[in-house]
């Protein structure tokens, strides 16, 4: 089965650099491929144990990855040589005040936040034990602050213009676009997670890298190219070293909440590289971040063994539209009942309720087999259909959905991306974000780009 699992994943990873040669741009395809390949090889090679692979947990993996290329080959692409006048050309006056409005939105909700979560509940900033012991002990009653702060997921429209219009925006823009960009980054940071932080880095680099290749980015000087390169390279190493100090953090016997270093055994044969035990806190985040990405595959194995029947009917993955039709009276007794069950069923087995087991047991807890194949059809297909319709220039307002897509595809390996209030909430302030364009553009169209100069040679065309 390793074997197998490895050579999937080198196909994938291989595949992903061919498309990659041929479309020159970050594809929803490519994000995919890169994702399940990496995830997948970390499975095969197996640096860490969680839990022994099954047949049925490979097999379940394997046919989900094929059914995601299949879809991702079929869907259409973006139309050659298709209007991107719209795209390409700088942001209108409506464009950026509508992102500073949303920006200083968001920046005002992470302040409530921060006075909810660290001052009212006294839960500090990167103290993973005591943060653990508050929830545990307390049920952090939501109060007006926490309300009003829900604000701060409003944050997928200042990402989207930032990441796209980068090398057109002054440094004062930039600077505020990135404040507003932060939301559901520092949403999952004030209680200790990393998954908020993962979640915004797939949203807007992609987003930046294909703005070099078909946007803004492309038509730019080459001082503005580095510096958009510079500037996205930057943000990246950064929030990779923040997130190994968080995967230290929780990876560390020290640390109660993060039990993850005593449920897992170091293969033998890395057992040189890799100390768990008494290692420093570096060393402990990189021996986190690789069981991050190890332990899918194998949990997934064990989902399937422990044979949950429990079904959520969208309330594992909605959780905030289910709490809406649990007040009204809709779902309530069955859905705590069923979390119960579930949360018990992993905690018997002496594994973390918090386990990662792919999007596929969550798509799978919802509505079955159903949940998994309509589920997966979603995010694979609703991005590469959002994708082609952006590129074709036939509908810009998409942006903040393309990239919240991008999210979803690039955290799928590990889990859904759906199954926690933030990235619901992030969902509704994508699609407010997409309305808050379409209206902006309806009143104040987007400014074409510049004509071509007449010396310029043509773009390259595909066959």
């Amino acid at each position: 089965m390793h074997l197998i699992l490895g050579l999937t994943a080198l196909i994938m990873l291989a595949w992903t650099v061919l498309v990659l040669i041929r479309e020159r741009a970050p594809t929803p395809g490519i994000m995919f491929g890169f994702g399940w390949g990496l995830v997948t090889l970390l499975g095969a090679v197996e640096v860490v144990r969680y839990s022994p692979l099954s047949l049925e947990g490979v097999s379940v993996t394997l046919a989900f990855v094929a059914y995601l290329a299949i879809i991702f080959l079929l869907m259409p692409r973006p139309a050659r040589g298709g209007p991107m006048a719209g795209l390409a050309a700088d942001p209108s006056s409506a464009v950026l005040q509508v992102a500073r409005v949303f920006s200083l939105l968001v920046l005002a909700g992470i302040a409530l936040r921060y006075v909810h979560s660290v001052v009212i509940y006294e839960r500090p900033l990167f103290d993973v034990q005591r943060s653990y012991e508050i929830t545990n002990t307390e049920v952090m009653a939501g109060t007006w602050f926490s309300r009003i702060g829900s604000l701060l997921f409003l944050w997928p429209l200042p990402a989207a213009v930032l990441a796209w219009h980068a090398v057109n925006l002054g440094w004062w823009d930039r600077l505020l676009l990135f404040c507003g960009s932060m939301g559901l980054a520092a949403f999952g940071l004030m209680q200790g997670g990393r998954s908020g932080l993962v979640f915004t880095v797939f949203f807007i680099v992609p987003l930046a890298l294909l703005s070099m290749a078909k946007g803004p980015g492309a038509a730019a000087p080459r001082r503005k190219r580095l510096t958009l390169v510079a500037g996205t390279g930057l943000f990246a190493v950064l929030s990779f070293a923040l997130l190994l100090v968080m995967f230290g953090l929780r990876t560390t016997d020290a640390i109660s909440g993060g039990r993850y270093a005593r449920f897992m055994e170091v293969n033998p044969r890395y057992a040189g590289l890799v100390n768990p035990y008494g290692g420093s806190l570096l060393q402990d985040g990189v021996l986190g971040a690789v069981g991050y990405g190890t332990q899918p595959v194998q949990r997934l194995s064990l989902f399937f063994e422990l044979d949950v029947e429990t079904r959520f009917y969208g309330a594992w993955n909605f959780d905030v539209f289910a709490n809406i039709l649990r007040r009204v009276g809709i779902g309530t007794e069955h859905y705590n009942e069923a979390f119960s069950q579930v949360t018990y069923t992993y905690l018997e087995q002496g594994v973390p309720p918090g386990t990662f087991s792919t999007c596929i047991r969550d798509l799978y807890l919802d509505f079955g087999w159903a949940g998994v194949l309509l589920g997966g059809f979603a995010f694979a297909g609703g991005a590469q259909w959002v994708y082609a319709r952006l590129l074709s220039g036939q509908a810009p307002h998409l942006l903040p959905l393309l990239g919240f897509m991008y999210g979803l595809i690039g955290v799928s390996p590990l889990f859904s991306g759906m199954q926690v209030g933030g990235a619901n909430l992030s969902l509704c302030g994508a699609l407010a974000g997409c309305l808050a364009l379409y209206v902006r553009g309806r009143a104040a169209p987007v400014r074409p780009a510049p004509a071509r100069h007449p010396g310029t040679p043509p773009p390259r065309r595909r066959h």
